[in-house]
């Protein structure tokens, strides 16, 4: 399986910073936020290319993703992967450190298995990064 720390070693191959930011504020909901970063070529700033909000309830069914930003083509940037990058590393996230196993995605009726996704991010980065 992959896992969260694979992740952030892939994302670093490539220049990209990969941080998960994850609070639980009286023990009951997780907050989530994904970020990925990028060092621009000027110097050492580093500039953030997408992140992912949700939260999670640590039931098997209580991953719920809200807001995914990814900073685009218009942007100036060329595709990084970062969308797949930030659902492998939310997906590896829940699976390794909650309960959850099925995810609700920004409200709406869809529902996906944590795994699946896990692995068709996966594999979507493998495409973009080989």
């Amino acid at each position: 399986m992959t896992t969260l720390e694979s992740l952030e070693r892939r994302a670093a191959e490539r220049g990209l910073l990969l941080r998960l930011q994850v609070g639980r504020p009286l023990g009951l909901l997780y907050g989530l936020r994904v970020a990925v970063a990028r060092q621009s070529s000027a110097g050492g700033q580093l500039r953030l290319v997408g992140e992912l909000k949700g939260w999670a309830w640590p039931t098997p069914g209580g991953l719920q993703l809200d807001t995914l930003q990814v900073a685009g083509r218009s942007s100036g940037l060329p595709d990084l992967g970062v969308g797949p990058l930030i659902a492998a590393a939310a997906f590896a996230w829940a699976l390794e450190q909650t309960p959850c196993r099925r995810a609700q995605i920004a409200g709406l009726v869809m529902q996906a298995d944590c795994q699946v996704v896990l692995q068709r991010a996966v594999a979507l980065l493998d495409q973009n990064w080989s």
